[in-house]
């Protein structure tokens, strides 16, 4: 059973480093004092660095299969994550549907945040990240994907230039479970 007053904000999307390089200089402009920052597992510590953009934390010692940030808002963290185009072989599933023997693959990305509202006063919050929403809606768009098995896939969003890179190089993407193409 959830806490009670526990609320969840959330966003999956695809996007390519460009993409996400767009939305971090559009939400640097939006809010200045916004801060990032990565952690990374060091020899016998956790390593924290802070950072003025999104992009620059994700950066920071990025993987070469997914990267994330958190940026401390009110009374909680908000959470991004990107992940990295995979090549793959020989791919099969359920389905049936046929892949050729080499695919490339981008798996959904995500922004969330998650705090309680019993915590205190919401509006802060709410606006903040109601322009957080409205920064990353304006330099992306709803992603129209569907499965291989022609199903629709609802809900997601996709930056400019992955749309750009997924239609011309037939990139699969990922969402939570199928592989999807765009329409």
């Amino acid at each position: 059973m959830p806490e009670k007053g526990q609320k969840t904000k959330l966003l999956y999307f695809w996007l390519s480093r460009e993409d996400v390089a767009e939305f971090s200089d559009a939400l640097h402009e939006a809010l200045p004092d916004m801060r990032w920052r990565c952690s990374h597992t060091g020899a016998d510590r956790l390593l924290i660095h802070n950072f003025d953009t999104l992009q620059a934390a994700l950066d920071c010692e990025a993987s070469a299969i997914v990267s994330q940030a958190f940026a401390p808002v009110c009374r909680s963290e908000l959470q991004f994550l990107r992940s990295y185009c995979m090549h793959m072989t020989d791919m099969k599933d359920a389905t049936g549907h046929a892949y050729d023997s080499e695919i490339d693959v981008v798996n959904y990305g995500r922004m969330a945040i998650r705090w309680n509202t019993l915590d205190g006063d919401d509006a802060p919050l709410t606006a903040l990240l109601n322009t957080i929403w409205k920064t990353f809606k304006q330099v992306t768009l709803p992603a129209k994907v569907h499965t291989t098995a022609g199903h629709p896939i609802p809900g997601f969003r996709i930056g400019k230039q992955m749309h750009e890179t997924a239609r011309s190089e037939r990139l699969y993407l990922k969402a939570n479970g199928p592989f999807c193409l765009l329409d």
